[in-house]
């Protein structure tokens, strides 16, 4: 248990440390590239407006491609990481509103709603709490039910739905590649399995936490709010029997991986030169935009 529980705050350390280390790189490559990607358009209308004969030898020049396609790459990025924020916020909106109307009855350790789901989770960020329906009460019998809220107290404890929605942003705010709904799928894979470890501990026993499992349904809410569900998940049921080893080794390794590139990547556009600077931007664009007949190709590159 005690590796387990190490592992699931190592997998959200790295996590973590993989967006933190993300956003720095967006971060300077917005004062990196912006500049050059602004300048090239700059110079493009100049040339198109003024100076004619200096628009071949912009458009196939490397340094046009350089930091326009860059400028379009980060663009991309930087709507990407906007849409996750607005998506992320709205889904906390969702959660609340949904908590809001539920109907429910404080009991000991859970709060007891009236749903027409047989379902149990946790919800809040800083104020975890349980939330457990009277369909599951009469669904499962005394022993299971010990072992839904051992588990449901072990996402209490440790501040998962707070957790998930850091997580959950990171996911939504990285760019596709390879393997990224495996590294994600892991995780929560690796969260769920510990909180089985926790329950299965305090009963001495699986057999009622896998019995629970098999009486749970998949709830329609799992996607649209941040609740910790307490639903059947297959690798947590073939863990629970032994039929499969947990191994995290390859969600390390790979995490690993991600993390010296991004660092690497953000070292290599921090001390690039390939980005064409202007330092008096402003100046140029009003230049660009006023009536004197200033070509911007002779008064920027120096």
């Amino acid at each position: 248990m005690t590796k387990i529980s190490f592992q699931r705050n190592l997998a959200f350390l790295f996590i973590l440390t993989l967006g933190i280390l993300y956003i720095s790189f967006l971060s300077l490559a917005f004062l990196k590239i912006f500049s050059g990607f602004s300048m090239q358009l700059i110079f493009l209308i100049d040339a198109l407006k003024n100076n004619h004969q200096n628009l071949i030898p912009l458009i196939i020049s490397s340094t046009f491609y350089i930091n326009v396609l860059s400028g379009i790459i980060l663009f991309i990025l930087l709507l990407r990481f906007f849409k996750s924020l607005d998506y992320s916020f709205n889904k906390i909106f969702l959660t609340k509103k949904f908590l809001n109307n539920l109907k429910s009855k404080r009991q000991n350790q859970y709060n007891l709603i009236k749903i027409k789901e047989v379902i149990a989770f946790t919800s809040g960020f800083l104020n975890p709490q349980i939330y457990i329906s009277e369909k599951l009460i009469k669904t499962v019998n005394p022993k299971e039910l010990e072992a839904i809220i051992f588990h449901e107290q072990k996402h209490q404890f440790n501040f998962d739905p707070l957790k998930d929605f850091i997580v959950d942003l990171i996911n939504h705010f990285l760019p596709s590649f390879p393997k990224k709904v495996w590294i994600f799928k892991n995780y929560s894979a690796l969260v769920e399995i510990n909180c089985d470890n926790y329950a299965q501990t305090q009963l001495k026993s699986k057999t009622p936490l896998v019995s629970a499992l098999l009486k749970i349904e998949e709830p329609d809410t799992r996607n649209n709010f941040y609740l910790n569900n307490f639903s059947e998940f297959h690798e947590r049921v073939s863990v629970l029997v032994d039929k499969k080893k947990p191994n995290f080794k390859n969600f390390f390794t790979l995490n690993s991986f991600l993390l010296v590139l991004i660092l690497f990547t953000t070292t290599f556009i921090g001390k690039s030169t390939i980005f064409y600077q202007c330092n008096h931007l402003v100046k140029c664009v009003e230049v660009l935009f006023s009536h004197q007949n200033i070509s911007l190709s002779d008064h920027c590159k120096e």
